[in-house]
């Protein structure tokens, strides 16, 4: 009986700390002193690595055996001192003891570590001692990549150190003043980079007048010295002026890459091309100009007479500081259709706009998203490749990127990417986004080879484009774009959204279509009845997308005939939602398919309604019904919001309660009642809200939304 008495008694398992609090309540009210008992408390300190603790632990148990009442001559006392003082002894020893872990440890580790500091921690490690400077050397991969900031009274030691691995680095990134970028100028050639592939030099932003030194100092001193082993240039700085390209390519020819966003370039001429002996063919794969307004009207015109020189060309950005500003030339007009052939990402317009839209898309993201921004691109078989390129001080790529091409297998990645660079010239573009867009004459044959390649396309017309006529964008229907899954047009042009209709008719993969700032009134549209039908024939060619699942509109009305536009396509997209799968995972599933598959299509997605006219409480009420909704923001435009009424508003927030998929949802320009807020806080899956410009709303029913979603956000 006693036997099965010990067998059901529990095992009670402490953790560490509970251990170190019961020795310490026992020694508290040990009478006996037990030396044992401190003896335990400090090793279960010193295995946490607390010895201090165990140190005063050790001298309370001395103290407290000093302190007996027993004879202090006694065998037991004496010993228990000496046990608890031999303890101390080595506790203390061990707290003064300094491990020079580095210098212990494998080298494979020490890299590793190295792997993780930012350049000028690693080279203060580089002062401590010679066993560190000798290991931190050896790893080569550690200075791989550079960051030189601009800071006088490091000179000397920059010196010292880059003379000592000026041999290991490949990308050096400089980021000072313009009088301090001439001084790592200087610092860099008087040392030897045998390996420098990729050069940044930026200045700190301050405002600094243009200086014609810093320009003679890149030609004379730099780009000779390093121009041998250089792939990458990025030059991002206002204080370079008259910068000629034909110099750049002509020093550098093994250049691929180049980004240049500088105050001012040079013109070039025929006398240019012979002077500077410019290569016939040249390695460039990326190229991206940045300037200021007053010489982008002549800056096509530069590169126009280089376009015969990249036919290695993939990656073209061409912008501007400046939103107001009327282009009037097409980077197409000057490509023409036999130069870089290879051209996959061609994307011209105002850097300004692509600032101010990613501004808006972190404060407004849930209200308005543009399509493309984000698109992966999933089948580019060089990733490395791009168009703006950043040097990052990234130890682990550098450290993965060296092994991957130490591999024994070396030679079959070369045969493969070689195989790969002639399969490009069959191939065409990728993404297209052109901010003032004239004509699409001048792309009629590059979408002929781009049916299979186009995945994105951002149009933005200018004030040129009034003038031309449904012909001038006919190559956009010509083709089938099998592949083309994101549609955004930023603005309106009036002969374009005629011949809409058919564009859209040839893009069977299309999943989003973003369409903005086209106001199609009945006054634009009066001169012939036929182009009346428009609504019905845009209609129809939306609603004959199976592949929909994303549709944003902003700013766009069409306000003639019935009105009903909105209306009618929200009655749609909910009946098509009533018949689309159930489960969540098929919406996924159909994301992936192939358009041609005979996939049953599962609705759509994603709906932002922002701002425009006609969109008022019969297609509010249709837009809560669509089961399919994963994302929803709808705001009201200014004339709808008086149609609106709070009953509307709380008769749609009862409805979204339906939405199973519905995780964020975006509302502006409504009135929310109490009861509307108690409908919205009771959506289940729902965690991001975004409210702008709502009346009605109390502290209490913020307070509610708050408690209920995980991100809550008020424009």
């Amino acid at each position: 009986m006693a036997d099965q008495q010990l067998q059901l008694q529990p095992t009670i398992l402490k953790t560490l700390a509970e251990e170190t609090d019961q020795i310490l309540f026992d020694i508290q009210y040990d009478q006996t002193r037990e030396p044992t008992k401190y003896i335990i408390a400090s090793k279960l300190y010193s295995c946490q690595g607390k010895q201090r603790e165990a140190i005063s632990v050790l001298e309370h148990g001395l103290r407290a055996i000093a302190n007996n009442d027993s004879s202090s001559s006694s065998s037991a006392q004496i010993s228990s001192r000496h046990l608890i003082q031999q303890q101390l002894d080595i506790v203390k020893a061990r707290l003064t003891c300094r491990i020079d872990f580095i210098t212990r440890c494998p080298f494979e580790v020490v890299c590793t570590i190295a792997n993780y500091l930012d350049t000028q921690t690693t080279m203060q490690c580089l002062d401590v001692c010679r066993s560190w400077r000798a290991k931190f050397l050896e790893h080569k991969d550690v200075w791989k990549s550079v960051s030189l900031v601009g800071s006088s009274g490091k000179k000397q030691k920059s010196v010292q150190i880059l003379s000592a691995m000026s041999e290991y680095i490949e990308n050096v990134s400089i980021l000072a003043r313009p009088e301090q970028i001439r001084m790592h100028f200087r610092l860099l050639k008087t040392n030897t980079f045998g390996n420098l592939r990729t050069l940044s030099i930026s200045d700190t932003g301050e405002p600094v007048a243009a200086e014609l030194k810093l320009t003679k100092s890149l030609f004379n001193v730099i780009l000779p010295h390093v121009s041998n082993t250089l792939t990458k240039l990025e030059l991002k700085s206002d204080s370079f002026i008259k910068i000629s390209l034909v110099r750049i390519l002509s020093t550098c020819r093994k250049l691929t890459h180049l980004k240049v966003n500088v105050y001012s370039l040079t013109t070039i001429t025929a006398t240019t091309l012979l002077e500077e002996k410019i290569p016939e063919t040249t390695a460039l794969t990326s190229l991206s100009v940045i300037t200021n307004w007053p010489i982008f009207s002549q800056v096509l015109k530069i590169l126009h007479p280089l376009f015969p020189h990249m036919p290695c060309l993939r990656r073209l950005t061409v912008l501007y500081h400046s939103v107001d500003r009327i282009n009037s030339i097409d980077v197409f007009d000057m490509l023409g259709e036999h130069n870089c052939p290879e051209l996959e990402y061609v994307i011209t317009g105002s850097s300004d706009v692509v600032k101010m839209r990613s501004k808006n898309d972190d404060d407004d993201s849930l209200f308005f998203d543009p399509p493309g921004d984000d698109e992966d691109d999933d089948d580019d078989e060089d990733n490395n490749d791009s168009a703006t390129f950043n040097l990052h001080d990234d130890r682990t790529a550098a450290t993965a990127a060296s092994r991957t091409n130490t591999t024994a297998d070396g030679i079959e990645n070369i045969k493969s990417v070689s195989e790969t660079r002639k399969q490009r010239a069959k191939k065409g573009l990728r993404r297209l986004a052109i901010q003032g867009l004239r004509s699409a004459t001048p792309l009629k044959s590059r979408l002929e080879k781009s049916s299979n390649t186009l995945q994105t396309m951002f149009l933005s017309f200018n004030f040129y484009s009034h003038y031309s006529n449904i012909s001038s964008w006919e190559p956009l229907s010509t083709f089938t774009m099998y592949k083309l899954t994101s549609l955004h047009v930023s603005s309106y042009c009036k002969p374009f959204y005629q011949h809409l209709p058919a564009i859209l008719i040839r893009l069977p993969a299309l999943k989003s279509l973003c369409l903005e700032n086209a106001p199609i009134s009945s006054d634009t549209l009066s001169e012939n009845p036929r182009q009346q039908q428009l609504e019905s024939r845009l209609l129809g060619a939306i609603i004959q997308l199976t592949r929909l699942s994303t549709l944003q509109f902003r700013q766009f009305y069409i306000m003639f005939g019935r009105d009903d536009f909105f209306d009618r396509l929200m009655l749609h997209y909910t009946l098509t939602a009533q018949d689309a799968p159930p489960q969540k995972e098929n919406l996924t599933l159909a994301s992936t398919t192939d358009y041609g598959a005979h996939s049953s299509y599962c609705g759509l997605e994603c709906l932002r309604i922002v701002d425009c006219p006609g969109f008022a409480t019969s297609a509010l009420q249709q837009a809560a019904k669509i089961k399919s909704l994963q994302k929803l923001s709808i705001v009201l435009s200014t004339r709808d919001q008086q149609q609106v009424s709070s009953c509307d508003v709380n008769t749609f927030a009862q409805s979204i309660g339906d939405l199973a998929f519905l995780s964020e949802l975006g509302l502006g320009k409504m009135t929310l009642t109490d009861n509307s807020v108690h409908s919205i806080s009771a959506c289940k899956n729902l965690k991001r809200l975004a409210l702008k410009e709502i009346q009605g709303l109390t502290h209490k029913g913020e307070e509610l939304l708050e408690e209920h979603m995980e991100s809550v956000l008020f424009v």
